[in-house]
């Protein structure tokens, strides 16, 4: 069933407003019954009872989520936002509410205020910079990447720092800063060799970064690690299709000769490999 709760936020005034009170228990109730459809009717009439109460707000917002009614859901939010502009769970869920719905530029905008309450948490950072990033707002996204890193770097596992290095490498990258993106990424892969998204991209900025004496070994273990990720039917950030065009491609670009791309493709064909058909 759907499990609803209530939220009580520290820096909220005031509590629920008489009826409204009961209402949200009673639609929490309904809706862990399976009776989903009454108790959004129940959220709803709560949220007309007391109009400027941000926790009945913020749960008949997030009871709009729960029910696949984004719309509504971004409207109660908002609303909570404007009563409380310090409700930071109500900020972050404005912002998945405005990323579902192709609104990014908005997105940044509810991260902002959810950093500025909670400077120390990294995830809202990480959601940040990957959204700075989409907007092709890449010398941001990196300033962003570089506080997630800091605040990370020491105090979570080692597959959390990586991912957060990883992002950072990708938007040098973008940045057309190859130093600075090699840098990060075989951060990445050192801190979590299982990332093969990292070893991807760290494969792809090598290639851009002309270094040719390490490219071969790294061409080889990126093929490797795609077809470990098709032997287990996982999805592989090299499609398996693209497998024999690594090699290939890299020959293109760099002084290096067809007989050496086509021995290392040759080895995505080697008996026992799995099945490379995409």
């Amino acid at each position: 069933g759907i499990l609803f709760c209530l939220i009580y936020h520290h820096s909220v005034v005031g509590t629920y407003s008489g009826d409204a009170a009961g209402l949200v228990e009673e639609g929490i109730r309904m809706a862990q019954n399976g009776r989903v459809d009454q108790a959004s009717e129940v959220f709803e009439r709560a949220a007309v009872l007391a109009p400027e109460d941000a926790n009945v707000m913020f749960n008949a917002g997030f009871a709009m989520m729960q029910l696949q009614r984004p719309r509504d859901a971004l409207r109660y939010m908002q609303k909570c936002v404007e009563i409380n502009p310090n409700f930071r769970e109500a900020h972050i869920k404005c912002a998945q509410l405005l990323r579902d719905q192709g609104d990014p530029a908005r997105v940044v905008n509810h991260l902002r205020a959810a950093i500025r309450l909670e400077p120390s948490k990294p995830n809202a950072y990480l959601y940040l910079g990957d959204t700075l990033n989409n907007l092709k707002r890449w010398n941001e996204a990196v300033g962003v990447y570089e506080t997630a890193i800091k605040l990370v770097d020491g105090k979570a596992p080692p597959d959390v720092v990586a991912d957060a290095h990883l992002r950072l490498g990708d938007a040098f990258t973008n940045l057309k800063s190859p130093d600075h993106a090699l840098r990060h990424l075989r951060k990445a892969v050192k801190l979590n060799p299982k990332n093969h998204e990292a070893t991807a991209s760290l494969w792809l900025a090598q290639l851009e970064g002309a270094q040719w004496n390490r490219l071969e070994k790294l061409t080889r273990h990126v093929l490797h690690t795609a077809r470990q990720d098709v032997k287990r039917g996982v999805p592989s950030p090299v499609a398996p299709y693209n497998l024999l065009f690594l090699p290939i491609h890299a020959a293109d670009m760099l002084p290096i000769s067809a007989s050496w791309a086509h021995r290392i493709a040759s080895d995505a064909l080697r008996a026992g490999d799995g099945d490379l058909s995409p």
